[in-house]
């Protein structure tokens, strides 16, 4: 019985900490479908115009102010230009354009300049096993220069 109570507990006060993820600057905008883009920082959702073109996947990253960094698709990764990026075409040599997740961006703990950027690979439903490929990118911020 103690052992549910703690767990119990444990769930309920991890439940504000899922929320804070959205009052994080970085998260606020998103690049995703045909040329879209979304800007939640004013409370209200505000397109804008960026260069990726995927059918599902995709992720971006902004700074700790909500300046857009980069975006991609798992494939190709932009610029907050929307030019493709140094290194970033292509990062992998498999398709990502029908994965439901794929890319992943996380910042590199101790590095704000730093994310580990992973894609993940198209797989058909052939019937046939087909084994997908992850793969993992490091993009170094200090390493890009981009004026917009």
């Amino acid at each position: 019985m103690a052992r549910l109570v703690v767990i119990l507990l444990l769930t309920i006060l991890s439940v504000p900490d899922t929320y804070s993820q959205y009052y994080t600057n970085q998260n606020k905008k998103w690049a995703f479908g045909a040329y879209g883009g979304l800007d939640f920082s004013s409370g209200v959702p505000v397109p804008f115009h960026t260069s990726i073109i995927t059918l599902e996947g995709s992720a971006s990253v902004s700074n700790a102010s909500g300046s857009l960094l980069f975006y991609t698709d798992g494939k190709l990764v932009y610029n907050r230009a929307d030019a493709v990026m140094p290194s970033g075409n292509p990062i992998v040599p498999f398709l990502t354009l029908s994965t439901a997740q794929a890319a992943l961006i996380v910042p590199v703990i101790g590095n704000q300049n730093q994310f580990y950027l992973f894609s993940l690979e198209n797989v058909t439903g052939t019937g046939t096993p087909h084994a997908s490929h992850l793969a993992f990118s490091i993009i170094d911020m200090t390493l890009v220069s981009c004026h917009a």
